[in-house]
């Protein structure tokens, strides 16, 4: 039998989440047809362990909120209503985000409600949009409530598996289904809305906004929590849907008193919790320092508290005397933490492998497994020292063996990033803030070598992004991705987007190569961002490779993707593939190599205007259309026009172009 100190306890808060689940499932009877187990698998995610990712709450923390009035009257309403919280970096919203969720602090009957929700992460373009919020909430509302998927049935047999992508279908889909009379109350929770792309944020607050506006006519019971950082212009987008919109903000002396109390109060319980896991606990007066010396401090948050901690918990020193001396040093805020945290690496010998890997982790668009950065670094290493491989069995003898690699990490990176589930974050979002150029100077000034700064504010996320552009361009070359890719020649991808699926060889091809996967489906983002310049020969005579799709590289990334342009065209040209991933120096340059000449060029400039309109490249558009050869009205395989093209996918900007152009087609002939 276990035992449990209380409903806090952390084991408790595990198991309670556990068997809440398998409740769940035994209350419902429903047996999924066929086509909804579809429709309910192409909704899934990693939200759960994207929740857990987040610490949980020291006990008694958090009542800043919890006790607040306005959540008390918000948790109590049974009506449609929305709560906003916001608070400044390093104030715990995420830890409060997952402990309303595991405890069950979201509503006075939790086994009356279901709790949906999902936690925006700027770290991973996964947990970047509202499509892919919203696709989380259904799925775990029709987990828990599975007769509501037959409000997703109708368009998901109209959009397939893509209607994960579509935001405005699935927020009709949860508000058709929020009205059944067996939907009873959900409630979302949806975490660091700041973090999300702007325009997606725009569009769940629209949203919202809408819905709301709309509760007066009819009884609803669908109840939204937001949480973000205090920026203003979320906040005015709020305040013009919802004028009357109930807020929380940790901004008043009252609040800021409130959070400061519990830090006082969370010490004492901390630093005796470090004391009881360490071989020699601190006597009780090295205890009491420590207390003390830490409740004395200004400017306190949980990050800080956070890294102040891990200070503590991972330093030798026992005695009284030490620990006064290390406590003396201790930084008094996050930002001084972090650059204490690196100066350690530098005082090592580590800081080039430091910065390396940190250019790494922060460019990349999404958390990177332990074997993936591992590889990565070894070809980074490689590429910095001009010593390149073309193989990995030549990269091999530069990568650490995988079992050791995580201590090699925290060897160079100390506290800086952690390691869950085998993936390596940075240990709070700020922390990428603290590394980002805010020089002006640094964003325009070409790919600098930025290893002889110090660390904070020091790292260009151009240059990030063109290290990380070189070793996925460099892997995706290597002689054994080549000779694979041969071996598959014989089955290629898919000429529809909704039929797609990945032929087993080149499926095989993802388990034996390390970091192929995410090199194939984000080459081209880094390679954007990185703003590649002519003189970058070297990455941009692969990157032509890679998009001539009579190479075998490039049908290896195509069909490790899960989308390709060969629904436009049959016959794609490098220049076509180009314009369609957005690469505009490779435009350029093929552009550069037709000269002046007209007619030989017209399809292929027609497929790459087409393509380019369909993917948003303003630039790549503008580019096109200054070319004679170039017809605005030219019609694909489906008969759509740049025009038609770019106004079906909302290419405002693209649209307002081409209408600027004399005899632009306003419409099409179906096929």
């Amino acid at each position: 039998m276990n035992k449990f100190r209380g409903p806090h306890d952390s084991n408790f808060v595990l198991v309670a989440g556990y068997l809440k689940e398998l409740s769940d499932k035994a209350r419902a009877p429903k047996v999924l047809t066929e086509e909804e187990s579809k429709c309910l698998q192409s909704l899934t995610s990693n939200y759960r362990a994207d929740k857990d990712r987040n610490e949980r709450r020291v006990p008694d923390t958090c009542q800043w909120v919890l006790d607040h009035p306005r959540f008390l009257h918000w948790r109590k309403e049974d009506e449609a209503s929305l709560l906003w919280i916001s608070a400044d970096p390093g104030c715990g919203k995420s830890v409060l985000s997952r402990t309303l969720v595991d405890e069950s602090l979201l509503t006075l009957e939790p086994a009356e409600a279901s709790v949906c929700y999902f936690f925006f992460k700027d770290d991973d373009i996964n947990r970047q949009s509202d499509a892919s919020a919203l696709a989380a909430i259904l799925h775990q509302l029709f987990v828990q409530k599975p007769a509501l998927i037959k409000y997703a049935i109708s368009k998901f047999g109209e959009h397939g598996p893509s209607l994960h992508n579509m935001f405005s279908s699935m927020w009709d889909i949860l508000e058709e289904a929020s009205q059944d009379p067996e939907a009873g109350h959900i409630i979302c929770i949806l975490d660091a809305l700041d973090e999300c792309k702007e325009l997606s944020a725009r569009n769940i607050i629209d949203k919202l906004g809408q819905f709301y506006s709309q509760c007066s006519t009819r009884a609803r019971t669908l109840k939204f929590l937001i949480t973000s950082r205090p920026y203003h212009d979320i906040e005015l987008e709020f305040r013009g849907v919802i004028p009357d919109m109930e807020s929380i903000s940790l901004r008043g002396d009252e609040e800021s008193k409130a959070i400061s109390q519990e830090i006082y109060n969370a010490i004492p319980n901390q630093i005796r919790r470090i004391s009881d896991t360490r071989k020699h606990p601190f006597k009780p007066e090295v205890q009491d320092v420590l207390i003390q010396h830490l409740q004395r401090m200004q400017n306190q948050t949980y990050l800080w508290l956070h890294l102040i901690l891990n200070v503590i918990r991972k330093s030798l020193d026992s005695t009284k005397f030490r620990l006064t001396k290390l406590i003396s040093k201790l930084p008094r805020t996050a930002e001084d933490a972090y650059e204490k945290i690196l100066k350690k690496s530098e005082d090592l010998g580590y800081a080039s492998q430091a910065r390396g890997l940190l250019h790494i982790i922060i460019a990349a668009e999404r958390p990177l497994g332990i074997g993936e950065l591992n590889l990565a670094y070894a070809i980074h290493e490689r590429l910095e020292e001009r010593e390149p491989c073309r193989s990995y069995e030549e990269l091999s003898s530069s990568m650490e063996p995988e079992d050791t690699f995580p201590d090699r990490i925290r060897s160079i990176c100390s506290l800086f990033v952690s390691i869950k589930d085998s993936k390596i974050y940075l240990i709070h979002q700020t922390a990428k803030e603290y590394l980002i150029s805010k020089d002006e100077v640094n964003k325009s000034s070409g790919h600098r070598n930025f290893f002889a700064q110090p660390f904070g504010y020091s790292f260009d996320l151009k240059q990030s992004n063109f290290f990380l552009s070189k070793i996925c361009i460099t892997l995706l070359m290597f002689r054994e991705i080549e000779q694979q890719g041969l071996e598959c020649e014989s089955y290629p991808p898919s000429d529809h987007y909704d039929d797609y699926e990945m032929p087993a060889p080149y499926g095989d091809m993802v388990h034996l190569f390390c970091f192929l996967d995410y090199a194939a489906e984000n080459w081209d983002a880094h390679f954007r961002k990185a703003k590649v310049r002519k003189q970058d020969r070297e990455v941009w005579e692969s990157a032509l490779q890679l998009c001539n799709p009579r190479s075998i590289q490039c049908n290896v990334w195509k069909a490790l993707r899960q989308h390709t342009y060969d629904n436009h065209f049959s016959t794609p040209t490098r220049l076509a593939v180009a314009a369609w991933l957005g690469l505009e120096l490779i435009v350029k340059l093929e552009l550069e190599n037709f000269g002046s000449t007209l007619n030989p060029q017209k399809e292929e400039c027609g497929m790459a205007l087409v393509l380019a309109a369909a993917q948003g490249h303003v630039e790549i558009v503008k580019l096109l259309l200054d070319r004679e050869d170039v017809d605005p009205n030219y019609k694909d395989r489906y008969y759509s026009t740049p025009f038609t093209i770019a106004a079906s996918e909302g290419r405002a900007n693209i649209v307002k172009l081409l209408l600027e152009k004399d005899k632009i087609e306003l419409n099409c002939r179906d096929r």
